[in-house]
């Protein structure tokens, strides 16, 4: 069904049993897959695609231009995977070069008022809490979970199963598994995400174990990852977290005093 106030461009291909709610304007470059839901005064545009069974809540804007200065107007991209809640006055812009794209991943919940930036990578399963601003070039893991009332610097990336807690700034990297809280700090592993995961427990009890080795024996940074890399070659999980630091051009959060 779509609300007859509703202004739907002739260049936007709609899928199967998509619902567009009263005065919501939709222009431009722009595919939404079967079964979306888009709720009144959304703004969709640009080159913009949102796959199936995706909500977009009320006043969100989707698509719209990427607050940089170098922006002149250029073909870039919003690519939005499936199963996704997008709250209401979410807004999301597309890239700020030539070609680029700013993506969103499959089963998302991008909660009422936060913000994706130009460029930024959101993967799947990831949650982002009121207000929470992801900056341009920002990547999210898989299975991240913000709280609400966070900034997140340009360019940092924050780990697969990683919590952070509210009203924080991280201007480095957070790597996986870890919780974040007061002070912009790692206080340990992710305990309650680590036992959702599903991961089994001899791998939980070694990525808690290199968590602590890194962050809270007191060694040297590259000392402790030599040391979880030896212990742990044979856990996925264990190598990803010394990957992740090993790649981090930000460098990582620091820790919690012990």
């Amino acid at each position: 069904m779509i609300h007859k106030t509703a202004i739907i461009a002739k260049t936007v291909q709609l899928g199967k049993d998509v619902e567009i709610g009263p005065y919501t304007v939709i222009e431009g470059d722009v595919s939404i897959g079967n079964g979306c839901r888009i709720g009144p005064r959304a703004h969709i545009l640009g080159w913009t695609s949102i796959g199936r069974n995706t909500t977009v809540h009320a006043n969100a804007i989707i698509g719209d231009a990427p607050q940089d200065y170098s922006y002149n107007g250029e073909r870039s991209f919003c690519h939005i995977g499936d199963n996704n809640i997008i709250r209401e006055y979410t807004t999301i812009h597309r890239g700020a070069e030539k070609d680029s794209v700013t993506t969103i991943g499959s089963n998302c919940m991008l909660m009422a008022f936060s913000h994706v930036g130009h460029n930024a990578k959101v993967s799947d399963h990831c949650t982002v809490g009121n207000h929470t601003v992801i900056a341009g070039h920002v990547e999210l893991e898989s299975n991240t979970n913000l709280s609400g009332y966070i900034g997140i610097h340009q360019f940092c990336r924050v780990g697969s199963w990683s919590m952070v807690g509210g009203y924080i700034k991280p201007t480095k990297d957070i790597p996986p598994y870890c919780l974040v809280a007061d002070g912009c700090l790692v206080y340990g592993p992710n305990n309650v995400g680590l036992k959702r995961a599903d991961i089994p427990l001899d791998s939980r009890k070694a990525i808690k174990h290199a968590i602590r080795t890194f962050y809270f024996s007191g060694k040297l940074k590259a000392e402790a990852l030599e040391e979880i890399e030896a212990a742990y070659s044979d856990i996925s999980e264990v190598q990803h977290f010394v990957d992740f630091i090993q790649t981090s051009k930000r460098g990582v959060l620091p820790s919690r005093p012990r």
